[in-house]
């Protein structure tokens, strides 16, 4: 009778010690989640042609005096406006002017899209663990009760 009260004493003590070693332990959340960053950067190059495009803003800079020859003999002075033409969209702005007229400025808008692909990897809890063991053991004695540190191997996979 005292030998079962001993036994059970230990069963008791030793499955409350590894209660509170696995309480302490974190628990294993299935296979390890590694999520992995890229950043590519695609450049994206379409070519947009404006067919006659209608001036966003025309302004005069100033006047410039031209000789103008009439029946060859007569030169009278003509004072004609050296207007600025701004042609603009999302993707350009360009800027013309003058009595013949020439480009002075053009700002070209370049799109660049950049894409994130994000890659998650789940990696394998591995088969082979060291924990807490409690249980029968095989002696010289026949079996007797174990409370132990041990090594496991893991034959199916639960999740």
């Amino acid at each position: 009778m005292r030998e079962e009260i001993r036994f059970l004493v230990t069963l008791l003590l030793g499955a409350s010690a590894g209660c509170i070693i696995a309480g302490l332990h974190k628990p294993s959340g299935g296979p390890e989640t590694v999520v992995v960053t890229q950043v590519d950067t695609l450049v994206i190059r379409d070519t947009i042609t404006a067919y006659k495009p209608v001036p966003f803003n025309v302004y005069v800079v100033d006047t410039i005096r031209v000789p103008v020859t009439i029946n060859k003999t007569d030169t009278i002075l003509v004072d004609l406006p050296r207007t600025a033409k701004v042609y603009q969209d999302s993707t350009y702005r360009a800027v013309v002017s003058g009595f013949r007229p020439s480009l002075d400025t053009i700002s070209v808008y370049q799109r660049t899209k950049i894409v994130t692909v994000t890659n998650t990897v789940q990696t394998p809890t591995p088969r082979w663990s060291l924990g807490v063991q409690a249980g029968y053991g095989a002696s010289k004695d026949g079996l007797t009760p174990y409370i132990g540190v041990g090594v496991s191997y893991r034959l199916l996979p639960l999740r």
